[in-house]
């Protein structure tokens, strides 16, 4: 079974309409539909959201358990995920908003982040 099609069974186990899902995961309801269809695949980020928003794990969502031997790097990008929601929110946020950059944003946001951690005002008090 595709994400596409997992994700649909879920959304309708559910008892939600496309419109709800997306308003829920905060996403287009084009993007629902597009993702349902297989015509596009989110990023994990978004997988993230959808996952939140049906109730669900995102292993369960995406068809992979964080013990697949097949997918070992999916199973990685899952913990790691887990581990930054719990950790701190910010952390999640930041690491999503980074990987949406090219890297000569990339690279502008760390130079950003270095100049911000030299001001004592912003950092963390030892």
């Amino acid at each position: 079974m595709s994400f596409g099609e997992r994700m649909k069974q879920i959304r309708q186990i559910k008892g939600m309409t496309q419109n709800q899902l997306a308003e829920k995961a905060n996403i287009s309801r084009v993007a629902i539909g597009n993702y349902e269809r297989g015509d596009r695949q989110p990023n994990i980020y978004i997988t993230q959201k959808i996952a939140d928003a049906l109730g669900v794990p995102v292993a369960d969502l995406a068809g992979w358990s964080v013990f697949d031997e097949q997918n070992p790097h999916l199973a990685d990008e899952v913990k790691l995920l887990e581990l930054a929601k719990k950790i701190d929110a910010n952390t999640f946020k930041l690491n999503e908003l980074f990987s949406q950059l090219n890297d000569s944003g990339k690279a502008k946001a760390v130079d950003a982040l270095s100049d911000l951690a030299m001001i004592e005002k912003y950092t963390q008090k030892k």
